[in-house]
């Protein structure tokens, strides 16, 4: 899974998650990839490139219910849930927890389709918190049936070494595979008890690390 290449975006959709400032903005429709190039180029770079940070570890969720991110994001991969349905409750779910702690930075949260040349006949998911920068202003459209998305105006030629800070990559989970996802969660409350341990991974998916092997694929 990590040596997934190279990386295609299938469907990809935005949400504001701040609630520090604008609060909580839903797309209500996901984007067209084939007209913002710009765009896709840099989530899909930013899902090589996180997949391939040595900080990335296997990890697996607690456990699968209905309405959890974990099942969420089983049915985002075998298609029982619409995307735009899916990933606004998983939006919903990351803006609760940041709600709770004023030291957390709103973002913006990509929620991502993917599929790679080497993995054949499997889709896998990407789930990244774009933190506020100067690479980047998100901006709210519409389109031409007045639905309502999120996108980024990027500059294009300040985003090539930045990184991302917080990103799960999960795989399908029926049946249910030795681990269910790589994740990057840098930011550490306790490096003694757990690597990731911290909202996006513990309190947000769910999820424990399963073992560490960086050449596991």
């Amino acid at each position: 899974m990590r040596d997934a290449n190279p990386v295609y975006l299938d469907e990809a959709i935005l949400h504001i998650v701040n609630p520090q400032g604008v609060g909580l903005v839903l797309s209500e429709v996901s984007l067209i990839l084939a007209d913002n190039r710009h765009l896709d180029e840099y989530l899909t770079r930013h899902i090589s490139n996180s997949l391939q940070d040595p900080r990335t570890r296997a990890a697996r969720f607690e456990e699968i219910g209905t309405k959890t991110p974990s099942g969420l994001c089983a049915g985002l991969l075998d298609d029982s849930i619409d995307l735009v349905q899916g990933s606004q409750e998983l939006a919903q779910h990351l803006y609760a927890i940041l709600e709770k702690d004023r030291r957390t930075k709103g973002a913006v949260l990509a929620v991502c389709l993917y599929r790679a040349d080497n993995y054949p006949n499997i889709r896998f998911m990407a789930l990244l918190k774009v933190d506020p920068s100067e690479v980047f202003r998100h901006r709210v459209s519409s389109d031409s049936r007045g639905n309502k998305y999120i996108d980024l105006e990027l500059d294009t030629e300040a985003f090539t070494h930045e990184s991302l800070q917080k990103c799960a990559f999960v795989q399908p989970l029926h049946p249910r595979p030795e681990y269910d996802m790589m994740l990057l969660d840098t930011q550490v409350r306790n490096r003694q008890r757990r690597d990731y341990a911290d909202y996006f991974g513990e309190q947000f998916l769910g999820a424990m690390q399963y073992f560490d092997d960086r050449r596991r694929t």
